[in-house]
C-alpha cells in the first residue's frame, strides 16, 4: 500500500519579525578595477583612492623615507585655508 504524506509548513506564530539591516555603504567609484572598500562620507572614493578626486580635501602625504627616499602613498587631509 502507498501512504500519502502531508507536509505542513511551519507557521510564523511566536517568531520575531526580521529587523531591517542598515543600508550598506556605497562602494568606491575607482574605475580601473573594482574596489569594494566603502566610500568616505560625502566623497566618491575610499581612503585608498581618494587622491583620484582632484576636488577632495586630501593631498598625498608629504613623508619621505630616510632609508629609501620613497614618498608615503597615503592620503592626508589638506590644511584648511585660513582667512586673512
Amino acid at each position: 500500500m502507498n501512504r500519502i504524506r502531508i507536509h505542513v509548513l511551519p507557521t510564523s506564530r511566536g517568531r520575531l519579525t526580521p529587523v531591517p539591516r542598515p543600508q550598506e555603504p556605497l562602494a568606491c567609484a575607482f574605475s580601473p578595477r573594482p574596489c569594494s572598500q566603502p566610500r568616505l562620507e560625502g566623497q566618491e572614493f575610499c581612503i585608498k583612492h581618494i587622491l583620484e578626486d582632484r576636488n577632495a580635501p586630501f593631498k598625498q602625504c608629504s613623508y619621505v623615507s630616510a632609508k629609501n627616499g620613497k614618498r608615503c602613498p597615503n592620503a592626508a587631509p589638506k590644511p584648511e585655508k585660513k582667512d586673512g
